[in-house]
Formats: structure tokens, C-alpha cells, sequence
């Protein structure tokens, strides 16, 4: 049975969805030069705002120009989601460190079917493919997973997060934030391709997926123009905080209207 606060929330998710159709919001896809490009992985977390202290992670692998590592760029939305963590995290790190964990995994997936598909299969991991899953893991490993000269970089708006990632020797106090970093760090320590990097709350792509009535801002302005940063971009941050303005002076004179 339904209560009247979950029925409120499906109203204001309904209003949202017509809304997009109406601003012909869309996933579009823009050329990008093969010969230079990168995956990313923007990944997101809610601590304890699911019922019952439940944490939700939200993630987004995009396909870009590499120039996205220092600036902002073209960018491709390849795969996207959010799912509740199927553990109890007991700190916003925990819940970001798992999030980072999965996303990293999607974008180490999604990087190895592009290099497959662009170049085929190469014949020591057509040898080792037969013991799956432990030849994803050996095969990475031994630097024969496709896609490994192609730089990955992760993004995260968690600056203790991203320190950890950046610093071997640091150990958090949660054992488990250890073990669910262990394949990135690993990666970050010995993949000169692999980068991490930290990006502001206010250019989070995935807000939206961790959290009810998130800022749609900076989604809408992807979806407007394939372009993104893993850096600060002043530029991009005034354009922003002006949709954002706009779009609180709509909201009023829409209550204004209503009420009327």
C-alpha cells in the first residue's frame, strides 16, 4: 500500500519525465577523435538516505577525447545507472569508495569491448579466455586485457575519497573501504593510464542518481552538449549557475501562476 509521502514522490518523478520530453531533452552522440580518446568513470553516492539507512550509488561511463583529464571536452554517454549498495556502509567514504569500485569496473569493461571491437581480440587473451572469470584478472595482469593503452580516468566530488586513492600509504579506518579499493589503487599505482581525479560537488554529472529532487543542471547541460570536464571549468560553472538561476525565477513564476 502506498503512503501519501511515496505518492508525492511518484508525482514529482512524473512531473520531471514530462518535463524532459518537453525541453526535448536527449541522448545524442558526437563525433570523437578515435585516435585520442578516454574512458571515464563519474560515479556518485548517497549515504543513509534510502529507507531503512540504505546507501544508493549512482555511476556514468563516458567515452571521451582525452582532453577531458584538464578541461572540458566531447564526451559520449556510454552506460549509466543506480543501485542501491547491497551492504551496510557506515560513512559517506564507505558508500563513495564502493561506488567508485563498481564504476571502475564498468569502465574497465566497457574500455576492453571498444578495443575488442576496434581491433579484435588478441591471441593471449583468446588462450586465456577459456578459464573465465580468472583470465579477466591474469590477463589484466599481464597487460593482454584489450583497451589497456587507453587511458581511464575516474571522477569523484569526494576530496577524502580521491586522497585516498592517491595516496598508497594511507589506510581508512573501515578495513572494508580497503578491500573495495584495493583493484583501483592497484591500477592507479602501476597504470600510468589509469588517473584519478577530483571534480566539485556543483559539476557532479551523477548527482541525479544518488538522491530525490537532485540538481538537474549540470545532467540537462550535458545532454545539451556533449561536453565535460574532470577539472574546474569556469567557464562551464558560470553557464551553469545561470541555467540554475533561470531556472528558480521559472519555478516561481510557475507557483505564482498555480496559485493564481
Amino acid at each position: 500500500m502506498a503512503t501519501i509521502a511515496e505518492l508525492v514522490r511518484a508525482n514529482s518523478v512524473l512531473r520531471t519525465a514530462k518535463k524532459l520530453v518537453q525541453d526535448q531533452v536527449t541522448l545524442k552522440f558526437v563525433p570523437l577523435d578515435l585516435k585520442n580518446i578516454v574512458f571515464v568513470s563519474v560515479t556518485d553516492a548517497s549515504f543513509a538516505g534510502q529507507p531503512n539507512g540504505g546507501s544508493q550509488l549512482g555511476y556514468a561511463t563516458l567515452m571521451a577525447e582525452r582532453s577531458i583529464l584538464d578541461g572540458s571536452a566531447r564526451a559520449n554517454l556510454l552506460d549509466w545507472g543506480s543501485k542501491k549498495i547491497h551492504r551496510v556502509v557506515k560513512s559517506t567514504l564507505a558508500a563513495e569508495a564502493a561506488a567508485m569500485s563498481f564504476g571502475f569496473d564498468r569502465s574497465i569493461f566497457a574500455r576492453a569491448v571498444y578495443a575488442e571491437i576496434n581491433g579484435g581480440r588478441s591471441t593471449a587473451w583468446q588462450k586465456m579466455s577459456k578459464d573465465i572469470p580468472l583470465a579477466i584478472q591474469l590477463a589484466d595482469n599481464a597487460g593482454h586485457l584489450p583497451g589497456n593503452d587507453i587511458a581511464l580516468g575516474l571522477a569523484t566530488d569526494c576530496k577524502s575519497l580521491f586522497d585516498l586513492c592517491n595516496r598508497p600509504t594511507s589506510t581508512p579506518t573501515e578495513k572494508r573501504i580497503t578491500l573495495d579499493l584495493l583493484d583501483v589503487r592497484e591500477h592507479l599505482d602501476r597504470d600510468d593510464n589509469v588517473l584519478a581525479r577530483w571534480i566539485p560537488t556543483t559539476a557532479m554529472l551523477v548527482d541525479a542518481l544518488t538522491k530525490h529532487l537532485a540538481d538537474l543542471t549540470v545532467l540537462n547541460d550535458f545532454f545539451s552538449t556533449n561536453q565535460y570536464s574532470l577539472r574546474e571549468d569556469p567557464v562551464l560553472e558560470v553557464k551553469r549557475e545561470k541555467m540554475r538561476a533561470d531556472r528558480k525565477i521559472k519555478k516561481k513564476k510557475d507557483t505564482v501562476t498555480t496559485s493564481s
